[in-house]
């Protein structure tokens, strides 16, 4: 272990070429492992440090990590550790939790934070400028008072709240919670809680999925289907919460990977491990290792700028010639550097110059413009007495009415696409005959936005299509071939 007094280098955004991103066309898998004797222990550090290398984790969760204070270190493979607990003078045992992150993991850190010496928060860099904050919790035990259950609560709510709903959330950890299964006798807490738990509720549960419904997370370890193995992640001995159960075969599930309700589509599977590198998990903890599968689904982000017509500069001599003097001109007022001392800057200069010429010369592409043709006058009216009539209250006659206008809404939007697509035909015609190739195919890209099939679709029976003489094509193969 690296020396504890060695902070580890934070970086406060994503370097190289194209960045550190977490997640970059990759999977993810998350782990979250109590080692009850911590890991200020060398022996656990070592299992976790090769439990995270061999599993392939990005990051592993420790609760109950028994370190004091807080801070962070980095191992000796580049893995970083971030740890917080109870003050040096304080008990250790039973607090504390600790983040491990892999070699990669640990290079797209953006900053962390301690909230409690239960609650731990790190920032990831994730694609298309957007962050993943991991939340690494330690709840406090069901025999401790109620107001130290409700203390941790606040703060893992406070938490919560002050992280932006655009942000990809995990929270990883320890609940001491037993949360059951959602069934048509049991509520699912607003989505928090899937049908695929294992056990009972207690207590202590139904406050957490409160918790979890108010701030938006899920449980993902309830929404997979495993056999019960794979499902528990702890055996205890405790029979005063399962009345009437062996006292030696008392299973649990309070070790939880939670998401936000909206990034559930993300998780691809949670599932219970119970052997770390070839031995049972009991040799270090009476816990197992609860790994997740994430694979991110983001959008692609989409530009503001408009997109210009460069198919001019290869059809129109004019514009090309114009565009060549403009260059020319703003290129000969940049101060003259020799080829071996050109460095990026330079380049970003002369692509910042090519940008704004054809800004100033190129037209925006006619495409998008077609894409959303203007509606009609009566569309536009049938769209407003639609609104009013909603805004009356219910009753027969209003049903009619709202049937009849959304009748004729449909039949005039109809009408209306099929007058664009008929314009939009005529437009391919007039191109074709100039010879212009980029406007012809910009052009066919609306009509069929997704290939062949959509043509079929959609030109073949609205779009009227004539040979060179000027005869109605009426087979579908004489319009594609056309």
């Amino acid at each position: 272990m690296s020396n504890p007094s060695t902070p580890v280098t934070m970086n406060h955004g994503p370097t190289g070429r194209k960045g550190r991103r977490l997640g970059y066309k990759r999977r993810m898998l998350i782990g979250t492992w109590n080692l009850r004797s911590g890991i200020e222990n060398q022996e656990n550090y070592e299992m976790a440090r090769q439990t995270l290398h061999e599993r392939q984790l990005d990051l592993l969760c420790i609760p109950e990590a028994a370190k004091s204070e807080q801070g962070n270190e980095r191992g000796p493979n580049g893995e970083a550790l971030y740890w917080v607990g109870p003050t040096s003078t304080e008990r250790r045992q039973n607090a504390g939790v600790a983040l491990m992150c892999s070699p990669y993991a640990a290079r797209c850190i953006i900053s962390h934070s301690y909230a409690s010496d239960r609650i731990l928060v790190v920032s990831f860099a994730l694609l298309n400028n957007l962050t993943l904050d991991v939340i690494a919790f330690y709840a406090p035990h069901s025999s401790r008072p109620a107001s130290v259950r409700k203390t941790f609560r606040d703060q893992l709510s406070s938490v919560r709240k002050s992280i932006s709903r655009h942000h990809f959330v995990l929270e990883l950890g320890d609940a001491n919670a037993l949360v059951g299964s959602a069934s048509p006798t049991t509520p699912d807490f607003h989505g928090a809680l899937g049908t695929q738990g294992i056990g009972n509720q207690n207590a202590a549960g139904k406050a957490f999925l409160d918790d979890c419904a108010a701030a938006g997370m899920c449980i993902a370890n309830t929404f997979f289907p495993h056999k019960d193995i794979h499902k528990y992640s702890y055996r205890g001995v405790n029979t005063t919460v399962i009345p009437g159960a062996d006292p030696e075969n008392v299973l649990y599930n309070n070790d939880f990977i939670l998401v936000r309700r909206s990034f559930l589509s993300s998780v691809h599977d949670v599932k219970v491990y119970r052997g770390v590198n070839g031995i049972s998990n009991f040799t270090r903890s009476d816990h197992h290792l609860v790994v997740a599968k994430l694979k991110l689904k983001l959008r692609a982000p989409r530009s503001q700028a408009p997109k210009r017509d460069h198919s001019l500069l290869a059809s129109d001599p004019v514009v090309r010639t114009r565009y060549q003097e403009l260059v020319r001109s703003k290129i000969a007022h940049m101060v003259s550097i020799p080829d071996e001392d050109i460095s990026g800057t330079t380049y970003q200069q002369l692509s910042d110059v090519l940008l704004a010429v054809a800004n100033d010369i190129l037209p925006i592409c006619e495409s998008r413009l077609l894409q959303q043709p203007p509606p009609s006058p009566l569309l536009l009216e049938l769209v407003a007495n639609k609104k009013r009539v909603l805004e009356t209250p219910s009753s027969p006659q209003r049903r009619v009415a709202l049937q009849a206008l959304s009748k004729a809404t449909k039949k005039e939007a109809a009408c209306c696409r099929a007058i664009e697509r008929q314009q939009t035909g005529a437009d391919i015609e007039d191109a074709a005959k100039h010879h212009d190739q980029g406007k012809a195919y910009r052009l066919l890209d609306v009509l069929a936005p997704k290939g062949g099939s959509n043509w079929r679709r959609t030109c073949s029976s609205s779009v009227a299509l004539k040979d060179d003489d000027g005869g109605l094509l009426t087979s579908t193969g004489d319009q594609l071939t056309r």
